[in-house]
């Protein structure tokens, strides 16, 4: 039978086992939006037309202000919107739908990106070339 460990080395493993890309912040999610070169392409896969659709979103710093230049190819239509960060998740308007709420997985290397506004769901991946 194992010996259970002392509180304190339990606190040590923790805090060793949290790595920069475990342990999130606001900081390194605004860092993670602004790093694909080409921006990200934004995806709402529904199972009926005309609800699905593709679109571009590249994060850019305004001053000191970061904004989304929206780009949805499906309704033909670009705008650019202020963007709301924390450590938990990513939050902005659409060019026609407000109240997009988005969660960073940064373990997910294909579709980091995922949330939804009141009508649909979304996924964001990085843009290739």
């Amino acid at each position: 039978m194992r010996a259970a460990l002392p509180l304190s080395a339990m606190a040590l493993t923790a805090t060793l086992c949290l790595s920069p890309a475990t342990a999130q912040t606001a900081d390194a999610l605004r860092e993670a939006l602004l790093a694909p070169p080409f921006g990200w392409t934004m995806s709402w896969p529904q199972p009926h037309p005309p609800w699905s659709g593709v679109g571009n979103v590249i994060f850019v710093m305004r001053g000191d202000r970061l904004v989304a230049l929206v780009e949805n190819e499906t309704a033909r239509v670009s705008c650019e919107r202020d963007v709301t960060v924390t450590a938990e998740e990513v939050r902005l308007d659409l060019c026609r739908e407000p109240g997009l709420v988005l969660k960073y997985q940064p373990q997910d290397k294909e579709i980091p990106l995922r949330g939804r506004n009141q009508l649909r769901w979304f996924i964001l991946y990085p843009r290739g070339s």
